[in-house]
């Protein structure tokens, strides 16, 4: 009897301790749901244990490029075509992380409980109006396509800073 307990205690002790364990890839940061909210803090490339009921979501951190084609109107009278191209990656800042999790929906679930947020899903969340709008803004409130042509420097550093001020 005494021997059947302590197989039992021991049991449990390696269910209990062995926990659920999910690997964060190299370039993604995870976060751990549980059935009361979000932990605290990212986490970091490596192997981290999940309890019972928890969550493992990752959001990609790895460097993307994404290209946006856009009409703008010039002086009322032009239509002028352009290609604004941006290169993106998570903000290392640990506050805007954690709102990335809150704020952006995971692309998949998978049944062991992970859940994967695409740089995609991140861009389209809190970049890609900004990309179509800042251009528009800067070259639609020129007179003409001659001023455009001839200020293409100075708009372009414009549409640079603007993009990395809001970002």
């Amino acid at each position: 009897m005494k021997k059947l307990i302590t197989i039992l205690i021991t049991l449990v002790l390696v269910v209990i301790l062995a926990g659920c364990g999910k690997t964060v890839p190299a370039g993604t940061k995870g976060r751990v749901k549980t059935r009361s909210g979000w932990a605290s803090k990212t986490l970091k490339p490596g192997r981290h244990t999940c309890w019972g009921y928890d969550k493992m979501h990752q959001a990609q951190s790895t460097q993307h490029a994404y290209s946006e084609k856009m009409d703008i109107l010039v002086g009322g009278k032009v239509n002028l075509t352009i290609e604004v191209q941006v290169r993106c990656s998570l903000n290392p800042n640990e506050k805007i992380q954690l709102d990335i999790f809150n704020d952006v929906l995971a692309d998949s679930e998978m049944d062991d409980g992970l859940a994967i947020i695409t740089n995609q899903a991140i861009y389209d969340t809190y970049l890609k109006m900004k990309v179509q709008s800042i251009p528009r803004e800067i070259i639609g409130s020129k007179p003409d396509i001659k001023t455009v042509v001839a200020n293409r420097a100075e708009i372009h550093s414009s549409v640079n800073r603007r993009f990395r001020k809001s970002a």
